[in-house]
């Protein structure tokens, strides 16, 4: 049986997160990562990580929470990384369309550091804001975390290439990939190298990363079997710092 790693789920807001993982590991996805997108996820995340094996967790604050922010929250953030050295930082980043840009940015450099200082792996959120994400990462460029996932990637090609020249990007692709009206995504699914490619669910609906790696497989004229076997060894791959 081919094995399926979903690298960005937000498996928290299952409502029988046991069923859906026994459901998933019949079909083959043996692992799912789980992001907290604030801080009171993080409770949710640790009991999830404590009672599945399968699932590993990032911690972060998503730029659309910033409204939930309490004082403090870094130096309980950087405790509960310091505690578990397989947590990963996530999800961070960055939306043009939502309030606060500076805040946002304030925010995730600020997880940018944590994630650094302790050698984890990031999953970072970017809509609209590429060209601030550049300029950021651009100005951290000695010191970044080991590995950057740009989770449902939608910044297109140049930003790709531009990205795996700063950072070691990975980028994953979401259900998204089937939607109408996406160009830029089909675009960069297509170009991305084949040792940078992810999948996800990016929800609850874990089981959704099959199709998604069957899609990519199709899109890329790729040989199936060879090409979710590449995916699964790049999700192994980023697992590894966090």
């Amino acid at each position: 049986m081919l094995k399926y790693i979903d690298i960005h789920c937000h498996l928290q807001n299952a409502s029988d997160p046991e069923f859906v993982l026994n459901d998933v590991e019949k079909v083959g996805v043996v692992c799912c990562v789980c992001n907290s997108t604030n801080e009171t996820d993080w409770v949710k995340l640790i009991d999830l990580s404590k009672n599945y094996s399968a699932v590993k967790c990032a911690f972060g604050i998503h730029p659309w929470d910033l409204k939930d922010l309490k004082e403090g929250w870094k130096q309980r953030l950087t405790e509960i990384l310091k505690q578990n050295s397989e947590f990963m930082v996530g999800e961070i980043g960055l939306d043009k369309y939502k309030p606060d840009i500076d805040l946002q940015e304030k925010v995730f450099c600020a997880q940018l550091d944590i994630a650094t200082n302790l050698n984890r792996t990031v999953h970072i959120h970017c809509v609209g804001a590429w060209d601030k994400m550049l300029h950021i990462l651009k100005e951290y460029r000695k010191k970044l975390p080991p590995k950057l996932i740009f989770h449902s990637y939608n910044g297109g090609v140049e930003f790709m290439e531009r990205l795996l020249d700063l950072c070691d990007a990975y980028f994953s692709y979401s259900p998204l990939v089937f939607e109408e009206g996406y160009k830029k995504i089909k675009e960069s699914a297509v170009a991305t190298p084949l040792d940078r490619i992810l999948i996800e669910s990016d929800g609850e609906k874990i089981e959704e990363v099959i199709k998604v790696a069957e899609k990519l497989a199709e899109m890329r004229d790729a040989e199936k079997s060879d090409f979710i076997m590449q995916v699964y060894e790049n999700s192994k791959r980023v697992l590894a710092n966090g």
